[in-house]
Protein backbone atom coordinates (compact mmCIF):
# COMPACT_ATOMS: atom_id res chain seq x y z
CA UNK A 1 0.00 0.00 0.00
CA UNK A 2 1.64 3.48 -1.11
CA UNK A 3 2.49 5.62 1.60
CA UNK A 4 0.47 9.29 1.47
CA UNK A 5 2.80 11.92 1.03
CA UNK A 6 2.22 14.94 3.43
CA UNK A 7 3.33 18.35 2.22
CA UNK A 8 5.34 20.58 4.61
CA UNK A 9 3.34 23.91 5.23
CA UNK A 10 5.43 26.94 4.28
CA UNK A 11 6.20 29.26 6.73
CA UNK A 12 4.44 32.31 6.36
CA UNK A 13 6.28 35.76 5.69
CA UNK A 14 7.13 38.03 8.29
CA UNK A 15 6.80 41.71 8.09
CA UNK A 16 9.70 43.80 9.04
CA UNK A 17 8.54 46.80 11.79
CA UNK A 18 9.25 49.95 10.13
CA UNK A 19 10.85 52.38 12.46
CA UNK A 20 9.69 55.61 13.72
CA UNK A 21 10.67 58.39 11.02
CA UNK A 22 12.68 60.67 12.70
CA UNK A 23 12.09 64.32 13.04
CA UNK A 24 13.48 67.01 11.52
CA UNK A 25 13.77 70.11 12.81
CA UNK A 26 13.77 73.61 11.29
CA UNK A 27 17.12 75.40 11.62
CA UNK A 28 17.15 78.54 12.02
CA UNK A 29 19.22 81.07 9.84
CA UNK A 30 20.68 84.81 11.06
CA UNK A 31 19.11 87.31 8.70
CA UNK A 32 23.25 88.17 8.14
CA UNK A 33 23.85 84.86 6.67
CA UNK A 34 20.50 85.06 4.72
CA UNK A 35 21.51 88.39 3.51
CA UNK A 36 25.18 87.12 2.46
CA UNK A 37 23.68 83.99 0.55
CA UNK A 38 21.64 86.56 -1.69
CA UNK A 39 24.34 88.66 -2.79
CA UNK A 40 26.67 85.83 -3.36
CA UNK A 41 24.05 84.25 -5.57
CA UNK A 42 23.30 87.85 -7.35
CA UNK A 43 26.88 88.35 -8.03
CA UNK A 44 27.51 84.54 -9.26
CA UNK A 45 24.10 85.32 -11.91
CA UNK A 46 26.20 88.62 -13.10
CA UNK A 47 29.41 86.96 -13.46
CA UNK A 48 27.69 84.28 -15.89
CA UNK A 49 25.68 86.75 -18.06
CA UNK A 50 27.97 89.17 -18.49
CA UNK A 51 30.82 85.92 -19.57
CA UNK A 52 28.31 84.61 -21.83
CA UNK A 53 27.46 88.25 -23.56
CA UNK A 54 31.45 88.73 -23.93
CA UNK A 55 31.79 85.02 -25.69
CA UNK A 56 28.72 85.99 -27.76
CA UNK A 57 30.89 89.74 -28.78
CA UNK A 58 34.24 88.13 -29.35
CA UNK A 59 32.78 85.17 -31.81
CA UNK A 60 31.08 87.86 -33.94
CA UNK A 61 34.54 89.57 -33.99
CA UNK A 62 36.68 86.83 -35.07
CA UNK A 63 34.37 84.75 -37.10
CA UNK A 64 30.79 85.54 -37.69
CA UNK A 65 30.94 89.10 -38.39
CA UNK A 66 31.10 90.16 -42.46
CA UNK A 67 33.83 92.08 -43.58
CA UNK A 68 33.21 95.87 -43.66
CA UNK A 69 32.70 96.84 -47.17
CA UNK A 70 33.17 100.73 -48.54
CA UNK A 71 30.43 102.00 -49.98
CA UNK A 72 31.07 103.69 -53.35
CA UNK A 73 28.66 106.82 -53.97
CA UNK A 74 28.06 108.60 -56.49
CA UNK A 75 30.03 111.45 -56.36
CA UNK A 76 33.42 109.75 -56.93
CA UNK A 77 32.12 107.49 -59.69
CA UNK A 78 29.26 108.43 -62.02
CA UNK A 79 28.27 105.19 -64.29
CA UNK A 80 25.64 106.57 -65.66
CA UNK A 81 27.00 109.68 -67.43
CA UNK A 82 29.49 107.10 -68.84
CA UNK A 83 26.95 104.93 -70.20
CA UNK A 84 25.24 108.46 -71.54
CA UNK A 85 28.26 109.09 -73.67
CA UNK A 86 28.99 106.05 -74.86
CA UNK A 87 25.62 105.63 -76.36
CA UNK A 88 26.01 108.56 -77.73
CA UNK A 89 29.51 108.02 -79.47
CA UNK A 90 28.07 104.86 -80.46
CA UNK A 91 25.25 106.44 -82.19
CA UNK A 92 26.87 109.10 -83.93
CA UNK A 93 29.87 106.35 -85.53
CA UNK A 94 26.82 104.06 -86.58
CA UNK A 95 25.77 104.87 -90.14
CA UNK A 96 24.05 102.52 -92.40
CA UNK A 97 23.17 102.81 -96.22
CA UNK A 98 19.56 101.38 -96.20
CA UNK A 99 17.25 104.53 -95.95
CA UNK A 100 14.73 102.90 -93.88
CA UNK A 101 17.40 102.24 -90.89
CA UNK A 102 19.48 105.98 -91.59
CA UNK A 103 16.16 107.31 -90.02
CA UNK A 104 15.93 105.58 -87.19
CA UNK A 105 19.83 106.24 -86.98
CA UNK A 106 19.77 110.16 -87.23
CA UNK A 107 16.18 110.32 -84.69
CA UNK A 108 18.28 107.69 -81.98
CA UNK A 109 21.83 110.21 -82.42
CA UNK A 110 18.95 113.73 -81.77
CA UNK A 111 17.82 112.42 -79.01
CA UNK A 112 20.94 112.92 -77.25
CA UNK A 113 20.83 116.69 -77.81
CA UNK A 114 18.81 119.47 -75.96
CA UNK A 115 18.99 120.95 -79.36
CA UNK A 116 19.30 119.70 -82.50
CA UNK A 117 22.36 121.53 -83.32
CA UNK A 118 22.27 123.86 -86.14
CA UNK A 119 24.14 123.32 -89.49
CA UNK A 120 24.59 125.57 -92.49
CA UNK A 121 26.19 123.60 -94.86
CA UNK A 122 24.56 122.22 -97.63
CA UNK A 123 24.92 118.50 -97.06
CA UNK A 124 27.05 115.94 -95.53
CA UNK A 125 28.80 113.68 -97.39
CA UNK A 126 28.51 110.21 -95.65
CA UNK A 127 29.29 106.53 -96.09
CA UNK A 128 28.30 103.12 -93.66
CA UNK A 129 30.55 103.22 -90.70
CA UNK A 130 30.34 101.29 -87.36
CA UNK A 131 32.41 102.02 -84.49
CA UNK A 132 35.14 99.41 -83.69
CA UNK A 133 36.10 100.88 -80.12
CA UNK A 134 35.82 103.85 -77.98
CA UNK A 135 37.90 104.74 -74.92
CA UNK A 136 36.97 107.59 -72.53
CA UNK A 137 40.12 109.52 -71.66
CA UNK A 138 39.19 112.31 -70.05
CA UNK A 139 35.95 114.34 -68.61
CA UNK A 140 36.29 117.97 -67.58
CA UNK A 141 34.61 121.16 -67.96
CA UNK A 142 31.92 119.26 -69.34
CA UNK A 143 33.60 118.42 -72.21
CA UNK A 144 34.32 114.50 -72.41
CA UNK A 145 37.60 113.15 -74.39
CA UNK A 146 36.94 109.84 -76.10
CA UNK A 147 39.95 107.61 -78.48
CA UNK A 148 37.91 106.16 -80.95
CA UNK A 149 38.34 103.60 -83.80
CA UNK A 150 35.77 103.05 -86.55
CA UNK A 151 35.09 101.83 -89.95
CA UNK A 152 34.27 103.48 -92.50
CA UNK A 153 33.53 102.09 -96.33
CA UNK A 154 32.27 98.69 -96.42
CA UNK A 155 34.13 95.69 -98.63
CA UNK A 156 37.58 96.01 -99.60
CA UNK A 157 37.69 99.89 -99.55
CA UNK A 158 36.79 99.89 -95.84
CA UNK A 159 39.61 101.47 -93.54
CA UNK A 160 39.94 101.34 -89.84
CA UNK A 161 40.51 104.94 -88.56
CA UNK A 162 41.67 106.01 -85.11
CA UNK A 163 40.76 109.86 -84.04
CA UNK A 164 39.94 112.11 -80.95
CA UNK A 165 36.30 112.46 -80.39
CA UNK A 166 35.18 115.32 -77.97
CA UNK A 167 31.54 115.59 -76.88
CA UNK A 168 30.47 118.41 -75.16
CA UNK A 169 28.00 117.90 -72.82
CA UNK A 170 25.12 119.49 -70.06
CA UNK A 171 23.01 117.93 -67.14
CA UNK A 172 19.62 119.03 -65.33
CA UNK A 173 17.37 117.58 -63.28
CA UNK A 174 19.46 114.33 -63.09
CA UNK A 175 19.65 113.79 -66.66
CA UNK A 176 22.55 114.13 -69.31
CA UNK A 177 22.45 115.97 -73.05
CA UNK A 178 24.80 116.35 -75.67
CA UNK A 179 24.93 120.68 -75.55
CA UNK A 180 26.51 121.09 -79.24
CA UNK A 181 28.27 119.36 -82.30
CA UNK A 182 31.09 117.49 -81.26
CA UNK A 183 34.47 117.72 -82.81
CA UNK A 184 37.93 115.97 -83.69
CA UNK A 185 41.03 116.37 -82.61
CA UNK A 186 44.49 114.04 -82.65
CA UNK A 187 44.47 111.49 -80.89
CA UNK A 188 47.38 112.37 -78.33
CA UNK A 189 45.58 116.50 -78.08
CA UNK A 190 43.26 116.35 -75.17
CA UNK A 191 41.22 119.59 -75.89
CA UNK A 192 39.22 121.20 -73.31
CA UNK A 193 36.20 123.64 -73.53
CA UNK A 194 33.12 124.51 -71.36
CA UNK A 195 29.96 124.28 -72.97
CA UNK A 196 26.70 126.48 -73.00
CA UNK A 197 23.31 124.37 -72.38
CA UNK A 198 21.34 126.85 -74.11
CA UNK A 199 19.82 126.95 -77.67
CA UNK A 200 22.21 128.09 -80.13
CA UNK A 201 20.24 129.11 -83.27
CA UNK A 202 22.82 130.58 -85.98
CA UNK A 203 21.77 134.08 -87.60
CA UNK A 204 23.02 135.82 -90.46
CA UNK A 205 23.42 138.85 -89.10
CA UNK A 206 27.00 140.73 -87.88
CA UNK A 207 27.51 143.63 -86.45
CA UNK A 208 28.86 146.18 -89.37
CA UNK A 209 32.29 145.82 -91.44
CA UNK A 210 33.26 146.97 -94.53
CA UNK A 211 33.79 143.96 -97.57
CA UNK A 212 37.73 145.01 -97.05
CA UNK A 213 37.41 143.42 -93.21
CA UNK A 214 35.58 141.13 -94.00
CA UNK A 215 37.22 139.63 -96.72
CA UNK A 216 40.69 140.05 -94.85
CA UNK A 217 39.02 137.94 -92.07
CA UNK A 218 37.71 135.27 -94.16
CA UNK A 219 40.79 134.44 -96.19
CA UNK A 220 42.25 134.53 -92.53
CA UNK A 221 39.82 131.72 -91.56
CA UNK A 222 40.76 129.92 -94.55
CA UNK A 223 44.00 129.99 -93.81
CA UNK A 224 44.04 129.18 -90.34
CA UNK A 225 42.10 126.25 -91.55
CA UNK A 226 44.11 124.96 -94.27
CA UNK A 227 47.07 124.73 -91.67
CA UNK A 228 44.69 123.08 -89.13
CA UNK A 229 44.24 120.26 -90.72
CA UNK A 230 48.12 120.10 -92.52
CA UNK A 231 50.96 121.53 -90.98
CA UNK A 232 51.63 122.07 -87.33
CA UNK A 233 54.29 123.91 -88.56
CA UNK A 234 52.67 126.75 -90.57
CA UNK A 235 49.70 126.87 -87.53
CA UNK A 236 51.99 127.86 -84.82
CA UNK A 237 52.56 131.22 -86.82
CA UNK A 238 49.41 132.09 -86.80
CA UNK A 239 47.93 130.34 -83.42
CA UNK A 240 48.89 129.64 -79.98
CA UNK A 241 48.49 126.41 -78.38
CA UNK A 242 46.35 125.01 -81.30
CA UNK A 243 47.42 121.58 -82.53
CA UNK A 244 46.59 120.30 -85.84
CA UNK A 245 44.12 117.53 -86.96
CA UNK A 246 46.15 115.27 -89.64
CA UNK A 247 43.77 113.44 -91.43
CA UNK A 248 41.52 115.65 -91.70
CA UNK A 249 40.77 117.57 -94.96
CA UNK A 250 38.88 121.67 -94.56
CA UNK A 251 36.15 121.92 -96.75
CA UNK A 252 34.50 125.01 -96.29
CA UNK A 253 33.53 127.90 -93.65
CA UNK A 254 29.74 127.69 -93.70
CA UNK A 255 28.89 130.52 -91.58
CA UNK A 256 30.92 133.50 -90.09
CA UNK A 257 30.27 135.84 -87.06
CA UNK A 258 32.38 138.56 -86.34
CA UNK A 259 32.92 141.47 -83.93
CA UNK A 260 35.39 143.84 -83.78
CA UNK A 261 36.85 145.69 -81.01
CA UNK A 262 38.24 149.36 -80.59
CA UNK A 263 41.52 148.16 -80.02
CA UNK A 264 41.04 145.96 -83.46
CA UNK A 265 41.11 142.27 -81.56
CA UNK A 266 37.77 140.43 -83.17
CA UNK A 267 35.79 137.67 -81.49
CA UNK A 268 35.02 135.40 -84.24
CA UNK A 269 32.17 132.82 -84.19
CA UNK A 270 32.77 130.03 -87.10
CA UNK A 271 31.11 126.83 -88.27
CA UNK A 272 33.15 125.16 -90.89
CA UNK A 273 33.38 121.96 -92.70
CA UNK A 274 36.10 118.33 -92.70
CA UNK A 275 35.79 115.56 -94.45
CA UNK A 276 37.30 111.92 -93.12
CA UNK A 277 37.85 109.58 -95.65
CA UNK A 278 34.72 110.31 -97.70
CA UNK A 279 32.45 111.29 -94.57
CA UNK A 280 31.81 115.18 -94.01
CA UNK A 281 31.27 116.66 -90.35
CA UNK A 282 30.63 120.10 -88.97
CA UNK A 283 32.31 121.45 -86.17
CA UNK A 284 31.97 125.09 -84.15
CA UNK A 285 34.82 127.57 -83.12
CA UNK A 286 35.13 130.58 -81.03
CA UNK A 287 37.93 132.43 -82.16
CA UNK A 288 39.88 135.63 -80.35
CA UNK A 289 41.95 137.14 -83.20
CA UNK A 290 44.48 139.87 -81.63
CA UNK A 291 45.98 142.20 -84.57
CA UNK A 292 49.00 141.16 -86.27
CA UNK A 293 50.85 143.34 -88.82
CA UNK A 294 47.87 143.61 -91.96
CA UNK A 295 46.80 140.08 -90.18
CA UNK A 296 45.26 138.06 -87.84
CA UNK A 297 46.39 135.93 -85.00
CA UNK A 298 45.46 133.05 -82.45
CA UNK A 299 44.89 133.77 -78.87
CA UNK A 300 42.46 131.62 -77.71
CA UNK A 301 39.82 128.81 -79.53
CA UNK A 302 36.86 127.03 -78.26
CA UNK A 303 35.06 124.40 -79.99
CA UNK A 304 31.18 126.25 -79.15
CA UNK A 305 29.38 128.70 -80.23
CA UNK A 306 27.66 130.40 -76.86
CA UNK A 307 24.08 131.34 -77.64
CA UNK A 308 24.72 135.31 -76.65
CA UNK A 309 27.43 135.55 -79.86
CA UNK A 310 25.47 138.51 -81.35
CA UNK A 311 24.81 140.58 -78.25
CA UNK A 312 27.13 143.63 -78.56
CA UNK A 313 28.09 145.73 -75.53
CA UNK A 314 27.83 149.63 -75.83
CA UNK A 315 32.37 150.03 -75.76
CA UNK A 316 32.21 147.64 -78.59
CA UNK A 317 30.50 148.99 -81.13
CA UNK A 318 32.49 150.44 -83.84
CA UNK A 319 31.91 154.35 -84.83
Amino acid sequence: MAKKIVKKKAKPKVLKKVGKKQKHQMRQISSRKMTTIFVTGLIGFGLLATTAIGLNVYGQLTGNQKPKVEKVTSDKVDYRLEQFLDGYVNAYFTYSMDNQSQKKQLDELNSYYDYVPSEQNQGQLRQETSLLSSYLQEIKDNVAVYEVVYKSGSGDSAENIKVGFNVPFGGKDGKYYVSGLPWYSAVTNLKKSSSDDKELVLSSQTTELSNSDKKKLNDFMDLFFKNYTTSQKNLDLIADGVTTINGAIYKSTDWAYYKIHKDGSVDAYVQATFEIKGITHSENFSFKLAKKNDSYFVKELKHEIPADYAKVKKEDKTE
